[in-house]
């Protein structure tokens, strides 16, 4: 695996964050979040305690550094999808907007996810073939809607 920095997973742990199987945090220095960041991909600010906190825009990021903290993170998936889309020599037009129109059903997914779960308190009710334990974890649903939406990438490009 290429790491999206100059920083090791051992240096993360080191730091007290620690590498978990689930969501698979790349730790990465502020320069390399900004640049992500503005890529729209989500950022991650990563605290001594092993916890972490998602961007809201870059002033978060820039003040997370000022306060003398050494990292922030990128899930490992999200650096995969983002690695395989910019792996393209030539990026046309076709799929960048097969990109945001992915990026927008995935975060629309995401977001009737969350509404159902608040207002039933139960994801079960979801019109998605998914069992309620499934339901309960929202990090492996989003890996297997971003495989198979990098996999749409994919195919579309080969067409």
């Amino acid at each position: 695996m290429i790491l999206p920095d100059k920083v090791s997973i051992s240096e993360m742990e080191s730091y007290g964050y620690k590498y978990d199987s689930r969501n698979k945090m790349l730790p990465i220095f502020k320069e390399k979040a900004l640049e992500l960041f503005n890529e729209n991909i989500p950022v991650y600010l990563l605290f001594e305690d092993d916890s972490e906190s998602l961007t809201h825009d870059e002033a978060d990021i820039i003040e997370h550094f000022e306060k003398g903290y050494a990292l922030a993170g990128i899930e490992e998936l999200d650096w995969d999808c983002y690695c395989y889309i910019n792996s393209f020599e030539k990026i046309d037009s076709k799929t960048i907007n097969m990109k945001q129109k992915i990026d927008k059903v995935f975060n629309d997914l995401l977001i009737d996810l969350l509404i159902d779960a608040c207002n039933e308190n139960s994801i079960a009710k979801v019109n998605v073939n998914i069992s309620p334990e499934q339901a309960l974890d929202l990090s492996k649903i989003k890996d297997d809607i971003y495989q198979f939406l990098c996999s749409l990438i994919s195919q579309t490009n080969k067409e």
